[in-house]
């Protein structure tokens, strides 16, 4: 799994996976979900069903979109 990179925003490299427990509209069973967190400019990114998925996206910029 690759590390997250520094912030989009700030530059920042102080970036954390976090995980939390969610529950979903449809269903009431709980779930973990993970995101990134910028503790620099509190900035977040989207949440993911996986780790290395939080990292993904948090790692696509729009450049790399090609």
């Amino acid at each position: 799994m690759a590390d997250p990179r520094p912030c989009p925003f700030c530059g920042s490299t102080r970036v954390q996976v976090q995980t939390g427990e969610c529950r979903g509209a449809v269903s009431d069973e709980p779930r973990l979900e993970y995101w990134i967190t910028c503790f620099g400019c509190a900035a977040e990114g989207p949440w993911s069903r996986t780790e290395a998925g939080a990292v993904r996206m948090w790692n696509m910029r729009e450049a790399d979109r090609g």
